[in-house]
């Protein structure tokens, strides 16, 4: 899904400058997309397919200055926060070029969380932000950056996402989607399962194509949780902390922690009635 994301939201990027006359190129940090995982995401290749940065950042620096030189862009846009994302910020800053972040804004706001730093650290090396919600304009407003730098352009995520293809009939499937060990919490929402006479999926966290037969997501993936949204479907944040607020006010969301009792209770809520039934969710 991240990988999704950061290539989709790059050519939406790119082929909007080039319609302002101002030509867009997409630099790939990391393995060739495979023509398969192109097709499955409705995407286009990238121009340049860099590889991957095994060192530090400031060997990642040294390579991304090369290519401003090379290429001489008037702004640079990245996508992410990754050790890629975060060199090119920095690197364009150290020549005058300024710099844009897709999806910027996101936070969890868990003081233990790495990730979050590593937002922090990409948001706080640009100068133009484009934000996904209102929520993550509020999270970049509340950090001193100025409005009138900041865009709101909706989920970059929604149009990668497979189409849901679930039969009414067929019994409801809950994914487990979390890579932290749930053999207690599975026998806790045992009983909730079998009242709705549901399934459970322990399917790969990173298969997005999961999305077309789930009726509920239980998940600490925040990239999940703004998928689920999109598509309507009913999910279950096993965190203290949620990264993507605006799907608990849509509805979609409950935020339960870890006790796997108030998990239990959430589940029973979701699998009796679609999201749209329930209006703002709290547990």
């Amino acid at each position: 899904l991240e990988f999704r994301r950061v290539l989709f939201r790059s050519q939406a990027l790119a082929n909007a400058a080039t319609a302002a006359g101002l030509p867009g190129r997409i630099h790939w940090f990391g393995p060739a997309p495979s023509s398969s995982e192109l097709t499955a995401g409705s995407l286009q290749a990238p121009d340049f397919v860099h590889g991957t940065f095994s060192g530090a950042l400031a060997d990642a620096m040294t390579a991304i200055t090369a290519i401003l030189f090379d290429q001489r862009p008037e702004l640079v846009v990245i996508a992410g926060h990754g050790v890629a994302a975060r060199a090119a910020a920095l690197a364009a800053n150290e020549h005058g070029i300024p710099v844009a972040h897709a999806d910027a804004g996101v936070r969890s706001l868990d003081p233990a969380d790495p990730l979050d730093r590593l937002r922090r650290t990409a948001d706080h090396a640009c100068s133009f932000f484009f934000a996904a919600t209102s929520q993550q304009v509020v999270n970049l407003v509340r950090e001193g950056f100025a409005t009138t730098h900041i865009a709101t352009c909706g989920s970059l995520l929604a149009s990668t996402l497979p189409r849901r293809d679930r039969a009414s009939t067929q019994r409801p499937v809950v994914w487990l989607a979390t890579r932290s060990d749930t053999t207690s919490l599975q026998a806790a929402l045992q009983p909730s399962l079998s009242a709705a006479n549901a399934t459970l999926s322990r399917a790969p966290v990173g298969d997005p194509d999961n999305l077309r037969i789930a009726n509920v997501v239980i998940t600490d993936e925040p990239e999940l949780m703004e998928a689920a949204a999109a598509l309507g479907i009913g999910c279950i944040t096993i965190s203290n902390w949620c990264a993507r607020p605006e799907t608990i006010d849509s509805g979609h969301n409950f935020v339960t922690g870890t006790d796997a009792a108030a998990i239990a209770r959430a589940l029973s809520i979701l699998l009796r009635k679609p999201p749209t039934e329930i209006g703002r969710a709290h547990v």
